[in-house]
């Protein structure tokens, strides 16, 4: 098809990166799809599939990565970003905490844009990873950074569980108590 069908190098990468997806070769796929945005950076459905196919394999940094272009190209809606990103953030942290590494968890959170971290629903599965990691003291500092700029019922009940400093997570929620 590539030699009778030169211009239709697009259609013909796509249609094989599917074939090798049906046959479970995701590498072989990943590198067709990557090797077509390469070559037609401005295909829409190169970039849609390759987004999937990361989505699909788990391939978190590299969907990250992915996502700007996407959403400067109305390739994904602003909501449809924002829900990948959430997704893919949120298995990294998740990901990172699985071995109750509290350093690896901070390095993780600290590589993430700092709107990214200003996000409850991150900011929940950070702390969750911090205490599953015994880190409650450092899940109290987060939440009480967080809290005392933006406000989140969710996220003031996972501070009332967290396992910090008793004494500073009343005074902290009684100052609340007044002003919330």
């Amino acid at each position: 098809a590539s030699e009778l069908m030169p211009k239709a190098e697009t259609a013909i990468g796509l249609t094989r990166a599917e074939l090798l997806i049906q046959q479970g070769k995701m590498d072989n796929a990943l590198k067709t799809l990557e090797q077509l945005r390469v070559n037609e950076p401005k295909q829409e459905a190169v970039t849609k599939r390759l987004l999937a196919l990361y989505r699909d394999v788990h391939d978190w940094r590299r969907l990250l990565a992915l996502l700007p272009a996407a959403r400067k190209k109305n390739i994904l809606s602003y909501d449809k970003t924002r829900e990948l990103g959430i997704l893919a953030n949120t298995s990294l942290i998740n990901e990172a905490g699985a071995d109750h590494d509290a350093r690896k968890l901070h390095e993780v959170w600290q590589h993430m844009h700092k709107d990214i971290r200003k996000l409850p629903e991150l900011v929940s599965v950070y702390v969750h990873q911090l205490m599953k990691c015994n880190s409650g003291t450092n899940a109290e500092m987060v939440l009480s950074r967080y809290l005392h700029k933006n406000w989140d019922e969710n996220l003031v009940y996972l501070y009332g569980i967290v396992n910090g400093d008793t004494q500073i997570q009343i005074t902290h929620a009684e100052i609340w108590l007044k002003n919330h």
